[in-house]
Order: structure tokens, then C-alpha cells, then sequence
């Protein structure tokens, strides 16, 4: 991996070179009298360093040759977790108490600008179909203009809306339910995406 840099240290740990990989893929130290027990580290933005040590066996004549399997880190927000936010019958403005909520995903948005991010919005099953898909969408756009009033760019956010098809709980038309039942349908879920620099990870 080019721009790769590679430190030496010799058996007691003590850094004898360092040098960077170079377009070819290739590294040198000169001059080793003898390279078995010497230790190979390595280390690349954005991956998980390595380090290995030099065993006869990586030794051809009078090259060494010791290649290292590097992952990528996985960066920090990747294990956050969203709660849902929910809705008013029949709304889709943002409740006051979930303001913070859009907040904090802003912020930790500008924080990761490599960071994408799905909303998914829901209503119950009061209505119809028809009216339910276009409530749904409301909600959905109205967390886009919110997160993209706190300066995000809608280009980081993949959209959905689904009306009253994905109830949580089975309560779907006929069912008579609670009104504590419906308000777990009217939601927007959050997932958080990884850009190919890491791995896409579709959320459902």
C-alpha cells in the first residue's frame, strides 16, 4: 500500500529505521546483518495498524519479504444507535421535545462528514392508505428541513416514507388498538450509513 510507513525495531524493541511504502508498493532497510528477529510495524490512516516479526522464513536471499493484512478502521459513530422520534395524530411538525435529539445528529454529522444517514417515517393505520403515504413523507421531510437547516446537506440524507405498510406491532387496519399501540406506528427511525471508504451497510 503506497504511503504506507513501516518502522523497524530490532529484538529489544529499539527503533532502528522507518520508512514509507512507495508507489510500487515496496519498502528497504539497508545494511541488516542479520533480519530474522527484527519487528515490522506498520501504519496507515484510516487502518488498523500491524506489526509482525521477522522469521527465517520471510527471508529470500537478500530480500525480506513480509506483507501485512490491514482492516479498516470502523470509524466511531458506527455503533451509535437512534431512538425513534414521534408524532401528534394527524401531524408531522417536530415535537419540542425531540429538537435535541435532531440536534445532537447534527453535530455528530459535521463532526464525521464522511457520515450518511436513513430516515424512515411512519404513521398509524387511522386513514387511509393514500393519506397516510403523503402524512408519512411530511414527516420525513420535515426532519430533512430541520437537520438541513442545522447545515447539513440533504445529499447526506436517504429519504423514505411508508406510510402505514411497517406498523411495529401487527396493529394494522381493523385491529382496534390504544392509543399508547398507535403512537409507536406514527414514527421516523434513524440508521446510520457507512460510505464505501469503509463498507455500505444497508439499514433494512
Amino acid at each position: 500500500m503506497p504511503g504506507a510507513k513501516v518502522t523497524l525495531h530490532d529484538a529489544s524493541g529499539k527503533v532502528v529505521g522507518s520508512t514509507v511504502v512507495d508507489a510500487s508498493g515496496q519498502y528497504k532497510f539497508m545494511d541488516l546483518p542479520n533480519p530474522a528477529g527484527y519487528r515490522l510495524s506498520v501504519e496507515v490512516p484510516e487502518y488498523n495498524g500491524a506489526e509482525g516479526v521477522i522469521t527465517a522464513s520471510d527471508v529470500t536471499g537478500l530480500y525480506v519479504v513480509k506483507n501485512f493484512a490491514l482492516a479498516r478502521k470502523i470509524p466511531a459513530y458506527s455503533k451509535m444507535q437512534i431512538s425513534p422520534l414521534y408524532y401528534d395524530l394527524d401531524k408531522y411538525f417536530i415535537r419540542d421535545q425531540y429538537k435535541p435529539k435532531l440536534d445532537s445528529i447534527a453535530v455528530m454529522m459535521q463532526k464525521y462528514p464522511d457520515m450518511r444517514l436513513w430516515i424512515g417515517s411512519h404513521t398509524d393505520s387511522r386513514a387511509t392508505e393514500k393519506y397516510n403515504e403523503k402524512l408519512s413523507h411530511n414527516r420525513a421531510e420535515a426532519v430533512v428541513k430541520y437537520l438541513t437547516s442545522k447545515g447539513i446537506d440533504a445529499s447526506r440524507l436517504d429519504v423514505h416514507w411508508f406510510g402505514e405498510s411497517q406498523p411495529v406491532n401487527g396493529w394494522v387496519d381493523g385491529v382496534k388498538c390504544t392509543e399508547e399501540q398507535y403512537q409507536l406506528n406514527r414514527r421516523t427511525e434513524f440508521q446510520i450509513i457507512y460510505l464505501e471508504k469503509y463498507f455500505y451497510q444497508k439499514p433494512f
